[in-house]
Parts: C-alpha cells; sequence; structure tokens
C-alpha cells in the first residue's frame, strides 16, 4: 500500500524511435517522457528525455527493431530523468497532495449511533459485504441514511457501484462517494433511511489488553456476518499513520469491516494482517477517531 511520503510512482511513455544504422551496426534515439505521482495519483511533474542507445552489430537474420538495444535506452532514459531539473529535489521530499486531492469535497453531515449496540450479536446488523470484481470486502454502517465506510483496496477496481449484502438477507446497490488512498478509506452510499449504524468511538485511546472483536465476511460471501475474538495489542506507527494491532484472527474478506469492544462499539476499520511462516495473530485495523479527517465527514453526536 501507498505510504504518505513514501509513494512516489514514476511513469513513462515511450514517444518515438528513431533508427540510425551505419552498415551493419545500429542505434536508436528515443524521445520519452516521464511523470511523477504520489499515492493519490496526482500527476505531479513531467520531465521529457531524449536518449540515444549505444551502437550493437545489426541482426540480419532476425530483420526489425532490436528490442533489447531499445529497452536499455529506455531504462537509462528514466535514470535519466530522475537526475533532471524537472525533478530536482521531489525525490527526496515528502509531497502531501491531500489538499488537492481533497479539494472539492463538501463536508458531509452524519449522525452515528448515540448508544452502542450492548451485545456482539446486536452489533452484527452494522455490518455488510461489500462485493467487487475481484473478490468481496466488508464495511460498517455509520448513519441510518445509508452511508457506508470500508476500505479503499476494497474498491480499488474503480468501479462506481457495489452489491452490498446486508445480514438481514437485503441487497442493494452503493455509489462510491469519495475514498482516501492514503488511509485506505473509501465511503459508499446506499439509497435508503433505515439502517443502523454503529456507535463510533473517537477518543484517540487505545486500551492495550482489552477484548476486541472482528465483525465481517471471511473468505466468501456465505459467510457474512462472522465474529471472531482477540485483544487489542498494541497501538503502531505505519509511517504518517497510527493503526491499532489486534490478534483478532482476521482472513480475506474480512477488509473494511468492524474492530469493536464489547459494547458493540465501533473502535476500528479492519485493514490487514501480517503474513508469513510462523507469524499468527498480528492483523491491524484503522481507529475510528482517523474517519472524519479522512474522508471530511462531521458526526453529529
Amino acid at each position: 500500500m501507498f505510504q504518505r511520503g513514501e509513494a512516489i510512482e514514476i511513469t513513462g511513455e515511450l514517444i518515438g524511435v528513431r533508427e540510425h544504422r551505419v552498415q551493419n551496426i545500429v542505434r536508436y534515439e528515443l524521445e520519452t517522457a516521464w511523470w511523477l505521482y504520489n499515492a493519490f495519483g496526482i500527476a505531479g511533474d513531467t520531465a521529457h528525455v531524449t536518449t540515444s542507445s549505444n551502437w550493437a552489430l545489426y541482426n540480419f537474420s532476425d530483420p526489425g527493431f532490436d528490442r533489447e538495444l531499445i529497452s536499455e535506452a529506455v531504462v537509462h532514459s528514466m535514470f535519466q530523468s530522475l537526475a533532471s531539473e524537472a525533478f530536482n529535489g521531489k525525490l527526496n521530499r515528502i509531497e502531501n497532495l491531500e489538499s488537492e486531492w481533497t479539494k472539492d469535497w463538501y463536508p458531509i453531515a452524519l449522525s452515528a449511533s448515540a448508544q452502542p449496540a450492548g451485545r456482539i450479536s446486536s452489533a452484527l446488523q452494522s455490518v455488510v459485504t461489500v462485493e467487487a470484481s475481484d473478490g468481496h470486502g466488508s464495511g460498517c454502517i455509520v448513519s441510518a441514511d445509508g452511508y457506508i465506510v470500508t476500505n479503499y483496496h476494497v474498491i480499488a477496481d474503480g468501479a462506481d457501484a457495489y452489491p452490498i449484502h446486508f445480514q438481514n438477507g437485503e441487497n442493494r446497490t452503493a455509489r462510491v462517494v469519495r475514498y482516501h488512498p492514503v488511509h485506505d478509506l473509501a465511503l459508499l452510499k446506499v439509497d435508503t433511511t433505515d439502517l443502523v449504524p454503529f456507535h463510533l468511538n473517537m477518543s484517540e485511546t487505545i486500551n492495550v489488553g482489552e477484548a476486541a472483536y472482528a465483525l465481517g465476511t471471511p473468505y466468501d460471501i456465505d459467510l457474512g456476518a462472522s465474529v471472531t475474538k482477540g485483544i487489542i495489542s498494541g497501538k503502531r506507527k505505519d509511517a504518517s499513520r497510527t493503526l491499532i494491532q489486534t490478534d483478532v484472527s482476521i482472513s480475506p474478506g474480512n477488509s473494511g469491516g468492524a474492530l469493536i469492544d464489547e459494547n458493540g462499539t465501533l473502535i476500528g476499520i479492519i485493514n490487514e494482517k501480517v503474513l508469513g511462516m510462523g507469524v499468527d495473530g498480528i492483523g491491524f485495523a484503522i481507529p475510528t477517531n482517523v474517519i472524519p479527517d479522512a474522508l471530511k465527514i462531521e458526526f453529529n453526536r
């Protein structure tokens, strides 16, 4: 996943190739353009580079462009762009384009539940399954009028609308309102007024050692509204993000689901887990208090 300040991606385009052949040797002159992107996918600066390949023997037995020679020249062109005046200093400074990414966003006023669910089973009605073209994830209802928070990577396939499966068996369609790639959060909207939202814990305090529950849809859509139990293991920094570490069992499909306390209050959005040989019980959730700033939501309490 992209991290703020570390997410610099360079993308290039080969605009033109000119071949220069002298008897049995050849070289190529390339015109290329390179762009810097950040985590938001917003175009940054552009460098136009003209470069030449080395001279090489022309292969008369396989006439046509020497792809290997051109590939070497493209790589050389990329490194030239990184050293260009257009990119000067851009690779070494933290570029935060968040203000540009969110400049057209208006604050959305929502009303979360005033009271905790009280029981874990009651909190399940506030969790949904988000179906995407490449699989599925989970989501958390944050208002009665249809707003749902999930992970950005759940809806990163770029569709405009997603089937939503509710705990009571209903199916509806949600549209994408906005998303924040750095925080890995997305806001969806279903046209309804009768949902049961979570009560949200907006405190920055994380009570390490206390019980926690993951609610979501692991592995298969038919396993919707599953519950696993564990504890809050710690509070961790991931670049500029703060995450809740938990040993609650997290599986593919849980992404975007709920991490709640024993009262059924939403304390985090399930985000990811650590995979590897001998690694078990290390998962992470995005604290609920991050949601308002990341998605420009004003919760009425």
